[in-house]
């Protein structure tokens, strides 16, 4: 209900481009990038629904209901009362902040990758068994990297987390395995990839924070 009138806004922007290239079957359109998530999953809501604009929106909706969820799920876990939990899940369903991932198109790179990085923080939390919570974790990880980069936070997540006494040990426990995997993909990302022209010279703060 609150993102209803998101549905019909049509396309924007970089939009347009990134819908060609997701027909195309193509898993990038940057030189300095590499996020194919957001590509399969376009080519497949495509496939779905030709036109297009309403499907794109409605997945950035559906998955910010999701997420909305997941934070209810992790503040749960956490040890929060149901109540409280609840407000958790409501105000960043409402926070206005999203508005702009949410209602653009291609924000999904933001909103997937938030999505990923939420299950990796409630599997790494929940799970059952060590053995199956880093392996799903490890997963899942490794796609939101590939949605957006920003997922490399989702180790330092996890240490925060480990900061409450009692899910310490397999919060931390995912955090190592997570720092693992991240430092992996940075070394095969800078390996083949430049550092984007945008965030140089590395010496200035932004480009620290990039």
């Amino acid at each position: 209900l609150l993102y209803w009138p998101v549905l019909f806004t049509g396309l924007f922007a970089d939009d347009f481009v990134l819908v060609e290239a997701a027909r195309r079957g193509q898993f990038t359109v940057w030189s300095e990038l590499f996020r194919p998530t957001l590509f399969v999953v376009w080519r497949a809501a495509l496939a779905l629904a030709p036109e297009g604009a309403v499907a794109l929106h409605a997945v950035n909706v559906v998955l910010h209901g999701v997420n909305a969820f997941l934070v209810y799920r992790l503040a749960a876990a956490t040890g929060l009362s149901r109540p409280m939990a609840l407000c958790a899940g409501t105000l960043f369903l409402s926070y206005p902040a999203a508005v702009e991932a949410v209602a653009w198109p291609s924000g999904i790179q933001d909103v997937l990758m938030a999505t990923c990085v939420l299950v990796v923080l409630v599997v790494a939390i929940a799970g059952r068994s060590t053995i199956a919570r880093v392996s799903w974790a490890g997963a899942v990880l490794l796609v939101a990297l590939l949605t957006k980069e920003t997922a490399i936070a989702a180790p330092g997540l996890l240490l925060v987390l480990g900061l409450i006494p009692g899910i310490r040990r397999p919060a931390w426990v995912t955090a190592a395995a997570c720092a693992a995997i991240v430092t992996a993909f940075l070394a095969v990302r800078f390996s083949m990839l430049p550092l984007p022209a945008g965030h140089s010279p590395a010496a200035t703060r932004y480009a620290a924070k990039e």
